[in-house]
């Protein structure tokens, strides 16, 4: 496989990644929006914070493989994480409504699959 070719592939998979995401998130906010129990909602919330950790490291590995700079990228995840812990306490501590954790993960996924990648592609 050329490079053109690896950098393409390596894309359309990042590509089904954000998909992927974006159908769990919305599946969250559709199973609240009926009236699913908050137990339901939850479990899918924690499926899709799971697979964002599986993307950041599918993503961060691809990054180190072919010597892109990472150190922003590894940031981006650890805020993520770490804002995301935090938000969580304060749900379980019921100071924070489920939609507020949904609404926060919405707008970091957006904006996360709206950056451009910094990867320029391969000579």
């Amino acid at each position: 496989m050329d490079s053109n070719e690896e950098y393409r592939t390596a894309l359309m998979q990042f590509e089904e990644h954000h998909d992927h995401l974006v159908e769990q998130l919305n599946s969250a906010f559709n199973l609240l929006v009926v009236g699913a129990s908050i137990q339901t909602v939850e479990n899918v919330l924690d499926d899709l914070v799971d697979y964002a950790t599986f993307h950041f490291a599918y993503e961060d590995a691809w990054l180190a493989k072919h010597g892109y700079p990472r150190n922003e990228h590894r940031m981006e995840c650890v805020r993520f994480a770490e804002s995301l812990s935090d938000i969580r306490k304060e749900y379980t501590g019921g100071r924070k409504p489920i939609v507020e954790i949904l609404t926060f993960v919405k707008k970091w996924v957006t904006a996360h699959i709206a950056s451009p990648y910094p990867l320029p592609a391969p000579r």
